[in-house]
């Protein structure tokens, strides 16, 4: 039966011969039973076995060898000869029933003549591809008594003529002969076997020990692949959570610390701040050079901005501060002014003027602030409340319709810092 085991090392042309020799065995119980029925007669017979034994030798011819071409050579000259022996092996059965029935036709004079004739051939042809031990062994056997006797016996059998002849040998004479003939030919087949067994085993041992160190090396091969795939794995992991926490500590940590410093208004080198990182030249190297591109870019671009916002604030102060000194001029020539001017109506325009430079005054103040200074105005000594309420009062674009009632001897207490304020008697 066949097995998957031949199948997957068996070439197309060896898997055809072997399902056309399994198709062909399949075949035989018909013949069988034509022969048990006497249906057949033994020329046709013996071609149904003949194909069968010839579809055994086409699966031998296909089958695989070893590398060595000499040693391919001899088994294929000792598969030829053992060819030659079952050509004989048919010519001993055929003759065997003819010799039973004590007739020869003419169809079975014709078999046995192509028997001898590609029993002959084949033998001859295979000589000569022989080993040269082979040869020798071969040579003897031929011209050993058995084989000249089965030859002599072969020559008279073909020389018959005419249908339905007796046999012109005796069966002693041919079982004699014909039996020690073939064993004679399968001890050299035999022989010549063992000797390429012999020579065939090195080359089978080195066959397989070629296979072996091929395993190992595949086998070594394939664990030096997986070792350094973790390492190299490892490796890159160790590079990816190197980049990762640089991420995380530029986003959570450096950027806001930065940007917390440059608010304060405090200097900030970018190289101290964005020191590069090294990642190697490789593909996650690469990345960590964009990381560190990009958070140089992130933090020059913050002190820039910072840079910008203060230059900014600086001219916003510089332009309150001289608003703020132009509106106190105002202010100072105003309340002189006011101090020579008799007239009422002239005395309250000059008053709304007043104001209005007051209130313009507090916005180049509320300016100030803004720009992240403090006003120039500020007050060491206790200043009365009612002055304090009268000075908010002032602010106030309808001051006129602003009453300040009494507020007694409170005062409100200089400012010797900037948040401090504190209220108490004078």
């Amino acid at each position: 039966m066949r097995d998957w085991r031949t199948e997957v090392p068996a070439s197309a042309e060896l898997e055809q011969r072997i399902n056309g020799l399994v198709d062909g065995l399949g075949r035989l119980t018909a013949t069988r039973a034509e022969v048990d029925g006497r249906s057949i007669d033994r020329t046709a017979t013996l071609a149904a076995y003949g194909e069968r034994v010839e579809e055994i030798f086409g699966v031998f011819d296909s089958l695989s060898s070893l590398d060595d071409e000499a040693i391919a050579r001899d088994t294929t000259a000792l598969i030829n000869l053992n060819r030659a022996r079952e050509l004989l092996s048919q010519e001993d059965a055929l003759l065997t029933g003819v010799l039973a029935a004590n007739r020869m036709t003419l169809a079975e004079q014709t078999a046995f003549a192509r028997l001898v004739g590609a029993q002959r051939f084949t033998a001859e042809r295979t000589m000569s591809d022989l080993a040269s031990a082979d040869r020798n062994r071969y040579q003897q056997m031929v011209s050993g008594d058995a084989f000249q006797r089965m030859r002599g016996l072969e020559d008279r059998v073909l020389e018959a003529k005419g249908g339905d002849v007796r046999p012109p040998v005796q069966a002693a004479a041919w079982r004699a002969a014909a039996p020690q003939a073939m064993g004679d030919l399968r001890g050299v087949i035999l022989a010549g076997g063992e000797d390429i067994v012999s020579r065939a085993t090195p080359v089978a041992v080195m066959v397989i020990v070629r296979l072996v160190l091929a395993a190992g090396l595949g086998l070594l091969a394939v664990v030096a692949s997986i070792v350094v795939s973790i390492t190299t794995a490892r490796a890159l992991m160790q590079q990816l959570e190197r980049l990762r926490d640089a991420a995380f500590r530029l986003a959570n940590e450096r950027l806001p610390s930065v940007v917390e410093r440059l608010g304060h208004g405090e200097e900030v080198d970018v190289a101290t701040e964005a020191p590069p990182l090294e990642f190697g030249d490789d593909e996650v190297g690469q990345v960590g050079q964009a990381f560190n591109a990009v958070q140089e870019t992130a933090i020059r671009t913050a002190v820039e901005q910072a840079e910008l916002r203060r230059s900014v604030r600086e001219v916003f102060l510089s332009l309150a501060r001289r608003t703020q000194a132009l509106v106190h001029r105002q202010l100072t020539l105003l309340d002189a002014m006011e101090r020579r001017e008799q007239e009422a109506e002239e005395l309250e325009d000059l008053f709304r003027i007043d104001h209005l430079a007051t209130r313009m005054r507090r916005n180049a103040e509320n300016l100030i602030v803004l720009s992240g200074s403090t006003p120039g105005r500020a007050w060491r000594r206790n200043v009365p409340m009612v002055d304090v309420v009268r000075g908010a009062v002032a602010e106030v674009e309808d001051y006129t319709r602003v009453n300040v009632p009494p507020l007694g001897s409170v005062a409100l207490a200089g400012r010797p810092s900037v948040t401090s304020s504190t209220c108490w008697p004078s």
